[in-house]
This record gives structure tokens, C-alpha cells and sequence, in this order.
């Protein structure tokens, strides 16, 4: 649990991030663009086989294509959109969760122990990094 909270936190901190920079559509990557992105940073990181780079293309394009190129299950208005009521900010962060549960089954699923520590390790540290870098810009 704590670890969905962490990781719906950093969806968060993310997303007001890019609207707080006010970068243009123009300038972010495509969801296809992101998922290739991702999946080579793994091969490189994890050392996944052919077969599970293969895989892991698969289920990061699938996901990538499922939230849209804004992060967001297309149509929907974003989470941090104020005119969300409290039970729709709450249906929403219920569905990142299942979609969170379910990408991370299917990844443990496709990686091997090892690989699958250091996937959850890897992206742990770097939420962790996101967080301290947000504490240290609301500092300032």
C-alpha cells in the first residue's frame, strides 16, 4: 500500500510538473514514444533477454496506449483538475491503482526475481528523488 501511495504521488508530482513548466504538446513524446523509451532503459538496466525486451515493448506500448499521451485515461479530465468532484478524484485514483496493480503483475510476470527486485528498487529511488526535488523547489 504504501508503495501504490508513493507511486500515486509522484503521478502527481509529475503531472503539475509539466503543467507548471507549461511545455507544449509539441515538445513531450507520444505515448508510443515514451513506452519505446522506457522499455530500452530497461533492456539497458535490468539486461532483459530479446524475449523480454519483446514483451516488455508490448505491455509498455499497450499501457502507454491505455493512459494517452497526457498521462490520463483518454477523455477523462487530469486528477489534478479542480473541478473534479471528491468522489470522481477518488474513482480515478482507484482506477491508477488497479492499472498500476495490474503493469506491475504483468511486468513481474515477464522479469525474472533479480531483474524484478531491481525494476521495483530503480523505480523506487527515483520517485524518491522526484519527492526531494519537490521539497526543494517549494523551499525556494
Amino acid at each position: 500500500m504504501k508503495r501504490i501511495s508513493l507511486f500515486l504521488v509522484t503521478l502527481l508530482i509529475v503531472g503539475s510538473a509539466a503543467i507548471a513548466q507549461n511545455i507544449s504538446r509539441e515538445a513531450r513524446l507520444s505515448a508510443r514514444e515514451r513506452a519505446d523509451q522506457m522499455t530500452e532503459k530497461m533492456h539497458k538496466n535490468l539486461s532483459l533477454t530479446e524475449s523480454q525486451r519483446e514483451r516488455m515493448l508490448e505491455l509498455n506500448r499497450e499501457t502507454a496506449n491505455r493512459w494517452g499521451d497526457d498521462y490520463n485515461f483518454p477523455g477523462e479530465r487530469p486528477l489534478w483538475d479542480k473541478n473534479l468532484s471528491e468522489a470522481e478524484k477518488e474513482r480515478k485514483l482507484n482506477e491508477m491503482k488497479a492499472e498500476h496493480d495490474r503493469y506491475d503483475q504483468e511486468v513481474k510476470n515477464i522479469l525474472n526475481d533479480d531483474q524484478y527486485n531491481a525494476f521495483v528498487n530503480n523505480r523506487t529511488e527515483k520517485q524518491q528523488r522526484m519527492m526531494d526535488r519537490n521539497k526543494q523547489r517549494t523551499r525556494q
